[in-house]
C-alpha cells in the first residue's frame, strides 16, 4: 500500500502539483506526503525507506497538521469505520472502534516524533468547525504574507 500511495501522490505531484506551481498558484493539498507515510510507519514500514520514495515530492512551504484525539473524531465519525483507516490490518483488536482508538494511538505517536522532522504546525482541531477554520485562516495568512511582500497577517 505504501508505494501504491507514493506512487499516486507522485503522479498527482507531476500531473497537477508543479505545473500549478510553475504557474505561480498556491497549492493547498489535504493529506500530502505526511498522512501516507505516518499510516505506513504505525504499520511498521521503514521510515528512511518511505521517505526515500516520496524523495522527488516537491516539499511544502507549510504543514498545517489537524491534530485531534481519536475519542473525539470517532464521535464525529457518521457511519461505519473504514477498517483500513481503523487499522484492522493490524490485529491491534477484534472491535473496528478499539482498533481505530488503538491505531490512532499509533498514528498520533509517529505525528508527534516527526513534528520537527517534517516541518508540522499543530492546529488544535478538537473545537468546533468554526473555531478550527479561523485557526487554519489565521496561520494560511501568517504563511501567505510571509510569502507575498506587502501583506499583512490577520
Amino acid at each position: 500500500t505504501a508505494l501504491l500511495d507514493a506512487a499516486d501522490l507522485a503522479e498527482r505531484a507531476e500531473l497537477v502539483i508543479l505545473p500549478a506551481l510553475r504557474a505561480g498558484l498556491v497549492v493547498l493539498a489535504d493529506r500530502y506526503a505526511c498522512t501516507p507515510m505516518a499510516r505506513a510507519i504505525a504499520r511498521g514500514v521503514d521510515q528512511a525507506w518511505l521517505e526515500e520514495i516520496h524523495g522527488t515530492l516537491p516539499v511544502p512551504d507549510a504543514v498545517l497538521f489537524l491534530d485531534l484525539d481519536a475519542e473525539t473524531a470517532l464521535a464525529r465519525r457518521a457511519g461505519e469505520l473504514d477498517a483500513y483507516e481503523a487499522g484492522m490490518d493490524q490485529g491491534l483488536a477484534e472491535d473496528v472502534r478499539a482498533s481505530y482508538r488503538l491505531f490512532g494511538a499509533r498514528l498520533a505517536a509517529t505525528f508527534e516524533a516527526n513534528v520537527a522532522r517534517w516541518g508540522l504546525t499543530r492546529i488544535g482541531a478538537g473545537g468546533t468547525v468554526d473555531e478550527v477554520a479561523a485557526q487554519l485562516a489565521v496561520a494560511s495568512e501568517r504563511l501567505l504574507a510571509a510569502r507575498m511582500p506587502g501583506t499583512r497577517p490577520a
